[in-house]
C-alpha cells in the first residue's frame, strides 16, 4: 500500500480548532471540526489533551536558550563594531559560560545551535571551520572537539 502523505496545516487552524472544540455552545463532534479545519482528528485530540506540550526532537542542548542569545547578541554586535570573533574567541566564551554553571567541559563533542534565527547555526569540531552559503540564508559552521 503507498503511504499517505500527512496533513499540511497551520498552527492557527490547530488553534481555532481546539478553541472549537472547547466552545460548548457549537453542537459539533470532534470529527466534523477536525475536517473543518483540515486538522488530523487524532493531532487535535493530542493537543486537547496535553495543552502545554512543545515539540522538541535530538538531544537537548548544550547552553540553553537564554545563553545562546547572549553569545549570539555578542557576535553580532563586535563584529558590527568592527571586531570579528574568531574561532578561538568564540569558545573561550563557550567555555565561559559553561563553567559558570559547572558543566563539565571535557573531551566531548559539543553541538552548539543557535535556533534563535534560522541564519545563525555554530556547530563543533577542531579541525574544520566551514562556511556554507544557501541561497535562502547565511549559516556558519564552526567544529571543534575539546
Amino acid at each position: 500500500m503507498p503511504k499517505t502523505p500527512k496533513v499540511q496545516y497551520s498552527n492557527e487552524n490547530l488553534q481555532k480548532a481546539i478553541e472549537a472544540v472547547q466552545d460548548v455552545s457549537n453542537n459539533l463532534s470532534t470529527r466534523q471540526i477536525a475536517e473543518k479545519y483540515g486538522v488530523p482528528r487524532s493531532s487535535l485530540r493530542y493537543h486537547i489533551k496535553n495543552p502545554g506540550h512543545k515539540y522538541s526532537c535530538g538531544p537537548s542542548p548544550t547552553l540553553p536558550v537564554a545563553e545562546e542569545r547572549r553569545l549570539k547578541e555578542w557576535i553580532i554586535i563586535s563584529a558590527s563594531k568592527g571586531f570579528p570573533r574568531n574561532k578561538e574567541d568564540i569558545l573561550d566564551t563557550v567555555q565561559k559560560f559553561l563553567v559558570k554553571r559547572f558543566a563539565a567541559f571535557g573531551k566531548i563533542i559539543f553541538d552548539i545551535q543557535i535556533r534563535l534565527s534560522y541564519n545563525f547555526i555554530i556547530c563543533v569540531d577542531i579541525d574544520t571551520l566551514l562556511f556554507k552559503f544557501p541561497c535562502h540564508c547565511l549559516v556558519f559552521c564552526i567544529v571543534i572537539i575539546v
